[in-house]
């Protein structure tokens, strides 16, 4: 359709005739009204009708709403849609209320964080039909969200050492990787032959795009050989062993260690934890976590390894009077 030289503000195939509006599709003049705010509304009625209600809109959506956006953060945005699209799989876009959001975020009570990216996501496909003229109003904007306790689990070294002893080679490989350089899971299973480089590693993370290069120590030289060695004779170009030729996929290591906490009697632990471990030590030994996890500040690694680091204090001793500071 080529762009209107008038009446930019109507909707695509929207046209002002005669002192009336008219949706106009395959030739076909369909009168609307001759008030615009009418003319508007029946507009997207007859939109909504044509889109196949709300499961539709989101699915018309969900391109815009991932374009430009990282990897990790398309499938998360996917995810949160198809569960949306379940979820409002009766409703109009006209029946999504903010009392029928704030059901929504109710019935997910148990899974907060599940909730509000799925209201996040919702709220962008009502911006995308608000932008088409599709409907009047956003049903999201002001909606609360659910709280969200900050994740506290500290993996010990005891543990980590438990669980490397009762997991698989393959797990091994992995957990060492990860806690060497800090990074998340999948960026650590996308590591290629290519990415090793004589100073270092080389990641761009898949969540947010940032690059950093993790630089060679004893401790990442053992990691790497220990996954090298995985290959046996015939090597892919994953430092990481796979199928075949294919990437390792996520979801045997995750089978991995949930196998090795039960043996190991660990409890509570992900394998996240070990981006929380990794930047922790680094902090210890006089690191900087900030660079080793990507982030753009220092707030967010603040916020990231909240009460992840254990506060070492002294006690008092009984009867030992106070000691006099400055003189005092």
């Amino acid at each position: 359709m080529r762009p209107r030289k008038h009446n930019r503000h109507l909707p695509p195939c929207v046209f002002h005739r005669h002192g009336a509006f008219y949706l106009v599709k395959r030739g076909k003049w369909t009168r609307l009204s001759d008030n615009l705010q009418d003319a508007l509304t029946e507009y997207a009625r007859l939109h909504a009708q044509q889109l196949g209600g709300m499961a539709q809109l989101i699915e018309e959506a969900l391109p815009s709403i991932n374009a430009g956006k990282a990897l990790a953060t398309r499938k998360l945005y996917t995810l949160s849609a198809r569960k949306a699209q379940e979820i409002f799989k009766n409703f109009t876009p006209y029946q999504v209320t903010p009392a029928a959001i704030a059901q929504m975020r109710r019935g997910l009570a148990d899974t907060p964080a599940m909730a509000n990216r799925i209201q996040s996501t919702i709220k962008l496909v009502f911006d995308y039909a608000l932008e088409l003229g599709i409907v009047d109003s956003n049903p999201v904007v002001g909606a609360k969200r659910l709280p969200q306790k900050a994740r506290t689990r500290r993996i010990t070294a005891q543990e980590f050492q438990a669980v490397i002893d009762a997991g698989s080679e393959r797990l091994r490989v992995v957990m060492n990787l990860c806690h060497a350089t800090g990074q998340r899971i999948g960026d650590v299973l996308a590591i290629r032959r290519e990415h090793l480089r004589d100073d270092g590693i080389y990641f761009r993370q898949a969540k947010t795009g940032a690059e950093v290069l993790i630089e060679w120590n004893p401790a990442l030289v053992a990691a790497v050989d220990a996954a090298k060695a995985a290959h046996g004779p015939v090597a892919s170009m994953w430092l990481i062993k796979g199928a075949g030729s294919h990437k390792q996929a996520y979801q045997p290591i995750y089978k991995d260690w949930r196998a090795a906490c039960r043996k190991a009697g660990v409890e509570g632990a992900v394998i996240h934890d070990l981006r929380a471990m990794s930047a922790s030590d680094a902090r210890q030994q006089g690191l900087n976590a900030q660079t080793l996890l990507g982030h753009t500040s220092g707030k967010m690694t603040e916020r990231y390894l909240r009460d992840r680091e254990l506060k070492v204090a002294q006690g008092p001793s009984i009867g030992q009077k106070r000691k006099v500071l400055d003189g005092r």
